[in-house]
């Protein structure tokens, strides 16, 4: 590696401790959701660690079978076992406690890292890269799933942008060990969490179309190549996956989950009220329902959109999707995925927010770029003033209606709300000076990290609770 992407990398790893800080007082404590009574990470991911180290210790193998639960059961086949991600294999010699907390942290840092180079591959400069892969690591639905124990589905979900990567150059000259690569990819999702494999398996199929469609418009679609590059694909998505996914399919079939419902499928589906939560965070809120992406991220989306920047109309377009998704049997989008074989054994319908979340993250990279570059007409800039001043004046109103109300009627986490609508009006206020010219790109670039790490930093340390083993 180069000095300066070694240096990056060592950037994101130390925002993956400002996201985890609760944990980086404790690190041998185990994170909870505030308040909460349990945690998947006690009730599945930690017995599993530990059935598998004494399988190895005493017997010498890798189990197949687990008597511990459910009066036996395939230990193969749970997709909460980790048994195929190599990773998980700290867990072997790590206490427990600590090497979890160590694979949350590494795995923040690797969402974060990805995001930033799938947005430098994508076009977008150094400083909005960087601030883009700050805002996608430090997401608050992950930090949040990491305090209800969701250890699996935060690190299949940070494998995210490095899919979409690896898909855009299997995109951009059709060579067989490009598409064999992103294949690979995606079944290692599956063997992190095979809930995360059906969306962004989606997900890498919208944003392969958009990529082919537009670099090959000219010269017309090389439909053969086409064929044999995405056979290829799912060639090796399969055979990668297909460890843990033959022994869970057997598996499913004879489970409850082969007899789910619409109504159990669509469980926990986003009520509309949380859609606020976009504009104003849910302090200590339930992970699941959880949609703020911070206010700096939300205005730098917006300047993108304003200004036009190149994929603005496919991200802006997959964030409200995934929003739709998010909302379960409350829209008929949702209903539509079961013709897709897989989706009908998942659940919990605003796991589609993670996607929202990466569309967020990659549009306010490119509405970082637009301060900066300053390429756009005058027609436009003066668009975007009037749109900052707008944004500006709303969230300045909105933060004192918070400041008053919370103080007169003792809301609790008031103040948290109160940075977080300030932030969005200082957000404003300091575009509106990138706006004027007199600031250099550093300074600019300083200024957006700051205030991002303040917004998300205190907004993901209201979803921790780490409590001693």
């Amino acid at each position: 590696m180069k000095p300066r992407a070694l240096l990056i990398l060592v950037y994101f790893l130390v925002a993956g401790l400002i996201w985890l800080s609760p944990l980086v007082v404790c690190p041998t404590c185990v994170p909870f959701q505030p308040g909460a009574q349990y945690s998947d990470l006690l009730v599945s991911h930690w017995p599993n660690a530990t059935f598998l180290r004494r399988a190895l210790q005493e017997w010498g193998e890798l189990p197949l079978w687990n008597p511990t639960i459910l009066s036996g059961a395939p230990f193969a086949a749970d997709p909460l076992a980790g048994l195929w991600y190599p990773p998980n294999w700290l867990l072997l010699v790590l206490p427990l406690s600590l090497g979890f907390n160590l694979l949350l942290w590494l795995h923040l840092a690797w969402a974060g890292w990805g995001a930033y180079r799938l947005l430098r591959a994508e076009g977008v400069g150094l400083y909005g890269a960087v601030l883009g892969g700050l805002a996608f690591g430090g997401l608050p639905k992950l930090v949040g799933h990491a305090g209800l124990g969701h250890v699996g589905l935060v690190m299949a979900v940070s494998w995210t942008p490095w899919v979409l990567l690896a898909v855009r150059k299997a995109a951009a000259d059709l060579r067989l060990r490009d598409a064999a690569l992103a294949g690979g990819c995606v079944g290692l999702v599956f063997l992190i969490d095979p809930r995360w494999a059906p969306p962004v398996a989606l997900l890498a199929l919208a944003y392969a179309t958009r990529l082919i469609a537009h670099s090959h418009k000219e010269k017309g679609l090389p439909w053969a190549r086409l064929g044999a590059n995405a056979g290829l694909m799912g060639l090796f998505a399969a055979g990668t996956a297909a460890v843990l996914a033959l022994p869970l399919w057997e598996f499913s079939r004879l489970s409850t989950r082969a007899a789910l419902s619409a109504s159990e499928q669509t469980v926990l589906s986003l009520p509309a009220g949380h859609l606020f939560g976009v504009v104003l965070p849910d302090v200590g809120g339930y992970a699941e329902w959880l949609t703020y992406a911070g206010v700096a991220i939300l205005l730098l989306a917006v300047i993108a959109i304003v200004t036009a920047r190149p994929g603005y109309l496919f991200w802006g377009g997959t964030a409200l999707v995934a929003l739709i998704l998010a909302r379960g049997d409350q829209t008929p989008l949702y209903g539509m995925l079961g013709i897709i074989p897989g989706f009908n054994l998942l659940r919990v319908p605003p796991r589609w927010i993670f996607v929202f979340g990466l569309a967020m993250s990659l549009m306010a990279g490119w509405g970082f770029d637009a301060l900066i570059s300053q390429d756009h007409t005058a027609k436009i800039t003066h668009r975007l003033r009037l749109t900052l001043v707008a944004l500006g004046a709303f969230f300045l109103l909105l933060c004192s209606g918070v400041v008053l109300f919370g103080m007169r009627e003792g809301v609790a986490g008031w103040q948290v709300w109160a940075v977080s609508t300030g932030l969005g009006a200082l957000a404003a206020v300091w575009a509106l000076v990138c706006l004027a010219r007199n600031v250099t790109p550093r300074i600019i670039a300083a200024g957006w990290v700051l205030l991002v790490v303040i917004d998300l930093g205190l907004m993901n340390a209201s979803l921790l609770e780490p409590r001693p083993l």
